[in-house]
């Protein structure tokens, strides 16, 4: 066992493969059934701590940490989760003296691999802390039978489920306020991740939590906020609305922010920011069209296929007009037919190969008198 830990530990400070290769291995050895994993966990986590409280903190200390992290991170992906709970302050420990010493450094020294370690391990010590379980306040699509949808919106039957009371730990709050702060983040790998571990820790709350966290996230999709956190806000939107974490009382908010999103263009410079959050919105509008039942996105459904089709024909990032594009033909198809006149001269006319070049886009015009009228489309 020492000779197995003195030779992962020698590759620590690699930068090559074999650094993931490493730690993937003696993650998957200490999760035998027969391990004893405290002292590891305990050897890394005061690796880490006094890395970064190094004065002379460097490029030598980033590959230490990565090594500790990611250990950490396929440790906690794969372990037993009895063994590790008592393992979650210490490591959370860990995690918030790297967090404290990046809020320190400008921007540009930060290192967004690190972070995204640290984001991830974060949210793998919430599931650990967390039982288990399938949340039963989850929304209730219903039948997702693409001919019954189209042919008429029968009404949602609601089953009343009671619901589990969640003990949530201080460690869990902690690790939800530094996931909902990685929605900020400058990097897109951090800010992905957190709204990945978002969705995946509040399917472990109750129903209270976790439309808490809901709010929170919509609430980040602000005017004044930075195109950073709308791309963050509008990644954790998408991912709630995949895993049907949207209650039906935050439907009207969510659709709202995200036609907002959908035109989302910030001045700077002699350019514009906001193609990474227009491209997010279109997700969104996508996971929307999949997930919720057509009775209840009804009153919304003009205000959103004119947003997506003012996207996916002016829109001048092609990756931005597909994704709209996308979302739209998800929209025309699982919507029933009197939803959306002439839908299928719609999805015929915006195609994959249609707006590639920005010069099709004059044919929004034979579109718009066919869906409204062509004022209604230019006046949004």
């Amino acid at each position: 066992m020492g000779f197995l830990r003195e030779l992962i530990t020698s590759h620590d400070c690699n930068t090559f493969s074999t650094l993931t290769k490493a730690t993937f291995c003696f993650a998957r050895y200490l999760s035998r059934s027969d391990s004893v994993i405290d002292e590891f966990v305990e050897s890394r986590c005061s690796q880490i701590i006094s890395e970064v409280n190094k004065p002379d903190y460097s490029l030598k200390s980033v590959h230490t940490l990565s090594g500790s992290l990611t250990f950490l991170a396929n440790l906690y992906k794969i372990g037993d989760r009895r063994k590790l709970r008592p393992t979650n302050a210490r490591v959370f420990e860990a995690i918030d003296a790297v967090i404290s010493v990046f809020d320190e450094f400008d921007e540009k020294m930060r290192d967004s691999y690190i972070q995204k370690l640290v984001t991830k391990l974060a949210g793998r010590v919430a599931l650990v802390e967390l039982k288990p379980r399938l949340a039963s306040w989850k929304y209730n699509r219903g039948s997702r039978i693409l001919g019954q949808n189209r042919v008429e919106a029968e009404p949602e039957v609601h089953q009343e489920a009671v619901d589990e009371d969640i003990n949530m730990t201080q460690t869990v709050e902690d690790v939800i306020g530094v996931l909902l702060n990685s929605l900020s983040d400058s990097a897109t790998v951090v800010r992905w991740n957190a709204a990945k571990q978002l969705g995946r820790v509040a399917e472990r709350l109750d129903a209270e939590n976790g439309q808490y966290i809901a709010e929170q996230i919509i609430e980040l999709l602000d005017e004044n906020n930075s195109e950073d956190t709308w791309h963050g806000a509008c990644s954790a939107l998408a991912e709630f609305s995949r895993r049907n974490l949207i209650v039906t009382d935050l439907i009207p908010a969510a659709i709202e922010k995200v036609i907002h999103g959908l035109k989302y263009d910030q001045r700077r410079g002699d350019g514009s920011v906001g193609s990474n959050v227009r491209d997010a919105a279109c997700y969104i509008s996508w996971t929307f069209a999949r997930g919720f039942h057509p009775n209840h996105i009804k009153p919304f459904v003009t205000k959103i296929i004119n947003a997506l089709l003012l996207t996916s024909c002016f829109d001048r990032e092609v990756s931005c007009r597909r994704a709209a594009q996308a979302a739209l033909q998800e929209n025309i198809g699982r919507l029933p037919l009197d939803f959306v006149p002439h839908a299928l001269d719609i999805n015929q006319e915006v195609n994959f190969s249609s707006i590639a070049l920005l010069e099709n886009a004059s044919k929004v015009r034979h579109i718009s008198l066919l869906w409204r009228t062509r004022q209604d489309t230019i006046s949004l």
